[in-house]
């Protein structure tokens, strides 16, 4: 009887827990529904923002937005202060990227296999041989005024430009016409061909580490502003040729060369005056340089008179700088209006920009001077005979000073990796930020613009707050029967069990009585 009892308790109260909650859901006031539809969207928007700044990884916003007064303001002006400061650290980072900032890296390569060896080539001073002039000369048309003519064509176009008499030059011009009149097939570039000093005439002995070789099957001759010379190139050469392997001279390359001085010449007549003397040497002029370059535009040169022996110790640096595309300020490509087989370099750049400005004002030796030019011969040596008794013979030796190189190559000095590591490191340090962060600023902005746009958002959330009103009231409700439920029950509890107690103290009591 007792169970059945606590059960139909437990039910009455059950039922009647129903009762009153749907009494608290039909008692919510209509006039409060009415004022939270009409503030539905600043309703809409507080609530984002509050979920924001509650669960953001950013720092500031949720001291700001739970913050008291001065506690508000204080936050606020450091969130404000903390962006100003990340806005321009980024703007000098971004500004920074845009200006495409390069710098140079200085490395010291060790070769384990060796050096390549460079190109040389050798030059006479004395461009061309007494027995081609005579020659030539066997029939009396070739003046002198001619061969001064030809002599000057090999001279810089800007040393000829301030130095050359015009009116010699008219002369000379008109001697040439003459000449290649009666000899159709004389030009310049084949004089200087016929009459400079063959490979095997001038180079007696060559040696590499040593070792003999015939380095004729390994030159080349080209007329340069010294006559015809011979460029010594071994990269077809054998493999032990191609490289240096140890430093030092004696593996390094030996010349023995040749100067002919029996083939010395100044002018055609005996009384003529000598061409240029003030820059007349004997012997030989060479170059050390890279491949498939102009040799005495790209390199000094060296000057050896016969009888003497004179070393050179190359140290070789490397310059590898950065084209226009990639935030250089180099160019591997000619202008378009230049026309030329020859490889880009800035020195054959600039004898071609010489070309354009020197045939402009030098149009009384328009012949002379495009052929000049397009052959590339600049510097002016000129050559007379002096009759000297010296040896012939002189030695050239040219070698790797060391087994290594410097290579100064240009490299970006930031990069877009660099730039965002920067940004975010500057991201936390003044507002916590971080990707994550980034992401959600991204999808907080992107509710707000929703909800402002779009009246369906702003009724989903409406009711999405009005559902969790009801529910929090219920809730309430819930709890608070279940804590009446449960003080009543303890209640009588406490209750019976004082009752107990007080009929227990009574029995006694009574008992007591009786047996006094």
């Amino acid at each position: 009887l007792h169970i059945n009892f606590v059960f139909r308790s437990l039910h009455h109260r059950h039922i009647g827990f129903k009762q009153r909650a749907s009494q608290i859901i039909l008692r919510v006031p209509a006039a409060h529904i009415r004022r939270i539809k009409e503030t539905e969207g600043i309703g809409s928007i507080s609530r984002e923002t509050q979920h924001f700044s509650q669960t953001t990884t950013m720092h500031g916003p949720k001291r700001i937005y739970q913050g008291k007064r001065f506690s508000t303001h204080f936050w606020v002006l450091m969130m404000l202060v903390s962006g100003i400061l990340f806005i321009f650290q980024v703007a000098e980072l971004v500004s920074m990227y845009l200006s495409k900032p390069i710098v140079s890296q200085v490395s010291f390569l060790i070769n384990d296999e060796g050096m390549d060896f460079p190109s040389v080539t050798l030059c006479n001073f004395n461009p061309i041989r007494k027995s081609y002039i005579k020659h030539l000369n066997a029939t009396g048309d070739f003046s002198n005024e001619l061969l001064e003519y030809l002599l000057q064509s090999l001279m810089d176009t800007q040393a000829l430009y301030s130095n050359a008499d015009r009116a010699e030059l008219h002369v000379g011009d008109r001697a040439l016409q003459v000449y290649q009149e009666q000899h159709p097939n004389f030009t310049i570039g084949d004089f200087f061909e016929e009459a400079g000093f063959n490979c095997t005439e001038t180079m007696k002995l060559c040696s590499f580490g040593g070792r003999q070789f015939d380095c004729c099957k390994f030159m080349e001759p080209r007329l340069t502003n010294l006559g015809k010379c011979h460029t010594l190139d071994m990269r077809n050469a054998r493999e032990w040729m191609q490289k240096q392997t140890v430093a030092g001279a004696n593996a390094g390359l030996q010349i023995i060369l040749d100067t002919h001085m029996e083939e010395q010449f100044d002018e055609t007549g005996d009384d003529a005056d000598a061409i240029f003397s003030n820059a007349f040497e004997n012997g030989f002029r060479y170059y050390v340089h890279a491949p498939d370059t102009i040799p005495y535009l790209v390199s000094e040169g060296i000057s050896v008179s016969p009888g003497s022996r004179v070393y050179s110790a190359i140290s070789t640096h490397t310059y590898v700088l950065l084209p226009s595309d990639n935030w250089g300020n180099c160019s591997n490509k000619w202008p378009q209006s230049y026309h030329t087989d020859l490889t880009y370099s800035s020195v054959n750049c600039e004898s071609l920009c010489k070309k354009g400005v020197f045939r402009t004002e030098l149009t009384s030796i328009k012949r002379f001077l495009s052929l000049v030019i397009h052959l590339l011969h600049f510097v002016t040596f000129i050559l007379k005979y002096i009759l000297i008794y010296r040896s012939n013979f002189l030695t050239v030796n040219v070698f790797h000073r060391d087994m290594a190189h410097t290579e100064y190559r240009q490299v970006k000095s930031t990069s877009v990796t660099e730039i965002l590591s920067d940004i975010g490191g500057n991201m936390g340090m003044f507002l916590g930020m971080s990707l994550i962060t980034v992401t959600e600023i991204s999808l907080f902005i992107s509710k707000i613009a929703w909800i402002a746009f779009s009246k369906r958002r702003r009724d989903y959330l409406f009711n999405k707050k009005k559902r969790e009103i009801v529910s929090s009231k219920g809730q309430v409700a819930s709890v608070d029967e279940l804590r009446l439920f449960r003080v009543n029950k303890f209640r009588k509890v406490i209750l019976s069990v004082l009752r107990k107690r007080r009929n227990n103290w009574k029995r006694r009591f009574r008992y007591t009585l009786r047996w006094r």
